[in-house]
This record gives structure tokens, C-alpha cells and sequence, in this order.
């Protein structure tokens, strides 16, 4: 998972949106919450707010849950049976693959104050709440106080973070992110003149984009990462290119 930055919807998606919440609201308890969402997905205008999901998910289109698998439709952050009033509200919305929304299911436990206990990557730091062995993969929830995060706890059991395929696609992806800063550091340590480093520099920003899956991008540059090597040493060595890749990791 990774913080993902939700962007505002064309005006003519977010009037669709809102006029199927009001007619939602309308029919109340009778409303049949399947049927309603299963027509106004079929239509264009619906698939204007796929579009700026996939936008937010970036260029391979990943499953904002796992980022393992490609985000295939429409997945209700509040499960839309349960809570109606947020069937059709575009910060409610979000892109998964098939597994991750058959793993979810209608599964939404709240704490005792009535907050989700499930992470919303458009709206919280995943990072915040969990914590990766770089070398592994694997993922925990991080600690809070004297025990695991609640919320670190049930999104794991909920969603198939800790899958093999998708355990081991974070590790080849930090392996990768590691290998592309070693390179960088080796050649800047060597000295670039000017137009040479400035390519050099947009050639790394490139691996980092090609490289940054299941979150570990953040991880690396934003996070508890940056503490190992060798992103300590790009940090300490060369600032300004760090301060770029943390752009282009957050983006």
C-alpha cells in the first residue's frame, strides 16, 4: 500500500455522482443499493470516475489495496449496503483488483468511536500503520504504545497483504529501488559535468517510477527506509537529487 493523493472529478462526474446519492437518499432503507450502483455503473459518465481513479493510481493502474495486481472497477471504501449515504461519494471510491474486493467483501469493522479500522490509502498514510522487512517483503502492524496498531492488525486480516506474490513483489521491488540508487551514487561519485549529470539525474527519476510498486518507493524515500543504506547515503551525499526523489515517489 501507499498513500495515494485523491484529484478532484470533471464537473459532470461529480454532478452524476451526487444526483445518484440523492436519489439513494430518497428511497432510504428501500433502496435496492445493488441495482442502483449495477446501473449507474454501466453507463459513460461512470466510467469518467474509473478514469480519474486510474489517473490516481498512476500508470500501471495498480489495485490501491495491494498494488500487486491491476485495479480492474469500482471498489466502495464504506461497503454501500451497509452505508448508503456514501453509495455515490466520490471520496468513498476507490480502484481494486478482483482479490482484494472479494477479500474485503462487505467486511468493515469500526472502532469503539466509530472510525474504520480498515486503512484508506486516498486518505491516511498506509506507513503509518504498518511496517516492512525490507529483505523479506513481509509486513507487520507497526506498534502503538505497548501493541500492534488496530489498524495495521485488521487490514491485514482483511486484505491479502501478506500473500506470497504480493510479499515477494515488494522485495523485487526494493531491490530494484536499491540497485537504481547504488548506479546513480556511482556515477555521481564519479563526477558528471553539467548536461551529463542533468540526464543522469532524469535517467534515475525514470527507475525510480519504474521501479516503485506496493508502496516501497515511499518506504525508501519518505519513510523508515531512508535509514538504510544506500538511501542514507544518497541523502547525506547529494540532498537536492534526494528532496527530487521523494518528489517523484509522492507524486
Amino acid at each position: 500500500m501507499r498513500q495515494i493523493r485523491r484529484i478532484p472529478l470533471p464537473g459532470k462526474a461529480a454532478q452524476y455522482l451526487s444526483r445518484n446519492q440523492a436519489r439513494a437518499d430518497s428511497l432510504g432503507v428501500a433502496a435496492d443499493m445493488d441495482r442502483l450502483w449495477k446501473n449507474a455503473r454501466a453507463t459513460e459518465t461512470m466510467n469518467l470516475v474509473l478514469d480519474v481513479l486510474r489517473r490516481m493510481a498512476r500508470n500501471r493502474e495498480r489495485c490501491m489495496f495491494c498494488e500487486d495486481s491491476r485495479g480492474v472497477d469500482v471498489e466502495h471504501f464504506w461497503p454501500k449496503r451497509t452505508y448508503r449515504n456514501r453509495a455515490f461519494a466520490w471520496e468513498n471510491l476507490l480502484l481494486a483488483c478482483a482479490g482484494c474486493n472479494r477479500s474485503k467483501s462487505d467486511r468493515f469493522p469500526l472502532d469503539r468511536r466509530g472510525s474504520p479500522l480498515l486503512i484508506d490509502p486516498t486518505g491516511e498514510d498506509p506507513w503509518d500503520y504498518l511496517y516492512c522487512d525490507e529483505e523479506t517483503g513481509e509486513l507487520a502492524a507497526r506498534w502503538h504504545g505497548s501493541r500492534p496498531h488496530p489498524k495495521g492488525v485488521t487490514t491485514l486480516s482483511i486484505l491479502p497483504l501478506r500473500d506470497h506474490a504480493i510479499t515477494e513483489g515488494r522485495r523485487s521491488s526494493y531491490r530494484s529501488l536499491v540497485r537504481a540508487v547504488r548506479r546513480l551514487l556511482d556515477d555521481l561519485r564519479g563526477g558528471l559535468p553539467g548536461a551529463k549529470r542533468d540526464r543522469r539525474i532524469g535517467e534515475f527519476r525514470q527507475e525510480v517510477l519504474d521501479c516503485d510498486s506496493h508502496g516501497m518507493g515511499q518506504w525508501c524515500f519518505c519513510r523508515d527506509g531512508q535509514q538504510a543504506k544506500p538511501f542514507a547515503s544518497l541523502r547525506a551525499e547529494f540532498p537536492a537529487i534526494w528532496r527530487l526523489a521523494q518528489k517523484t515517489v509522492d507524486g
